[in-house]
Parts: structure tokens; sequence; C-alpha cells
């Protein structure tokens, strides 16, 4: 009788100590699965964080890009009146050399005149006045 009562306490306690077994692995599993779960969610959070901080690092740098074009639009702009500034200034000191240059004409042409009319009052300086004929009546 001892053996029919041996047997199934062997089996008992065989069977308790597997399921005492399967406990503390099934207590580890649950565990490593709850940090596991942690972990997940801590890597999410910080995901959903760099996808905050990305866009709105991209927003910064469309705002940059916006700026940079109004900036260069800008420089452009000075540029460009710069370039007319220089036009008008060439074209104004090529009219006063022009104008230079017909001011000296003149003023040759005024003194040549000058001079012939000088010459021409000594001409009649010198030539003895003739009484102007008298009308006949």
């Amino acid at each position: 009788m001892n053996k029919n009562i041996l047997l199934p306490i062997i089996v008992g306690v065989a069977l308790l100590g597997c399921f005492l077994a399967v406990n503390a692995n099934f207590g580890a599993l649950k565990q490593n699965l709850n940090l596991e779960r942690y972990n997940r969610l801590e890597a999410e959070r910080k995901l959903d964080k760099a996808m905050k901080d990305s866009y709105q690092l991209e927003q910064k740098l469309s705002d940059a890009k916006r700026k940079l074009e109004g900036i260069q639009n800008i420089v452009d702009e000075g540029q460009s009146a710069a370039n007319e500034l220089k036009s008008t200034v060439e074209n104004t000191s090529k009219e006063n050399s022009e104008l230079k240059l017909a001011i000296k004409k003149m003023q040759e042409e005024l003194e040549k005149v000058a001079a012939e009319r000088a010459a021409a009052e000594a001409a009649a300086k010198a030539v003895p006045a003739t009484p102007p004929p008298q009308a006949v009546q």
C-alpha cells in the first residue's frame, strides 16, 4: 500500500513543482512584458516629441528661407538701383562733357564774332565818314 500512496504523492509533488515553476516563469514573463510595454510607450513618447521638434524646426527653416528670399529681393533691388544710378551718373557725366564742349565752341564763336565786330568798328572809324546823300527836292 505504501507504493500505491507513494506514487500519487510523488506525481502530485512533481505536478505541484511544475505548477510552481510555470507560475514563476509566468511572473517573470509578465514582468518582462510590462517592461517591454513601458519601453515601447517611452519610445513612442520620445518619437512624438522628436516629430514635434522636427515639425517646429521645419517651420523655422521655412520662415528663415522666406526671410532670406525677402532679403535677397531687397539686395537685388538695391543692386538694380545702384546700377541705375551708375548708368545715370555715366549719362550725366557724358552729357556734362558734351555741354562743356558745346559751351567752349559757343565761346569761341562768340569771341570770333566779337573780334569781327571790333575789327568792323575799327575799320569804320578809320574810314572817313561820308555824308549821307541828300535827298533831292
